[in-house]
């Protein structure tokens, strides 16, 4: 069984964040747990928080301790980078790439881990059919806009306020 977390538009470049990925990848949880608090890298901290999701994930879905656990696959993708630029002289500039990933850790559980699934039951409210006649004719009997003056009203003053546009202006 495979227990996903994901992590998306992490605003550290994909490049250092897949130098902390390849330090803990197939390791145990314990293991990993340490060395993420230890490793001096910006990208620990985020990849810790992740990791910590997915163990909670295990435990309430699949009742799995944190010692029956292991990374098994962490993969770090390129999101879109923001494009922003650096003036320089002679009114040139210089294009800078602000870039960002997305990291997918899914754990395994080692052979001799039970695995149960726990059912999440959700209770959806039911709307009986006479609420729903009810609000269908609150909609209908009200007015979508107000009409305030005759159609015949608006031409005419449209047409006034036009001319008096054309002899405003200034004679070029």
């Amino acid at each position: 069984m495979e227990i996903k977390a994901k992590l998306n538009h992490l605003r550290i470049a994909p490049r250092k964040v897949r130098l902390i990925a390849d330090f803990i990848r197939n390791i145990s949880i314990k293991e990993a747990k340490t060395k993420l608090k230890f490793i001096p890298n910006r990208a620990a901290e985020p990849v810790l928080k992740l990791l910590k999701s997915a163990i909670a994930n295990a435990q309430n879905n699949f009742n799995l301790k944190e010692d029956d656990l292991y990374i098994k696959k962490i993969m770090i993708n390129q999101d879109t980078p923001y494009k922003r630029w650096f003036p320089i002289s002679r009114g040139r500039s210089f294009p800078i790439l602000k870039r960002a990933c997305h990291i997918e850790l899914v754990l395994g559980a080692k052979e001799g881990a039970k695995l149960e699934k726990i059912k999440q039951e959700t209770e959806k409210p039911t709307v009986g059919k006479e609420e729903k006649i009810e609000k269908t004719q609150k909609i209908e009997q009200k007015p979508k806009f107000k009409i305030s003056k005759t159609p015949e009203k608006i031409k005419s003053k449209g047409f006034r306020g036009f001319t008096k546009k054309i002899f405003r202006r200034k004679s070029v």
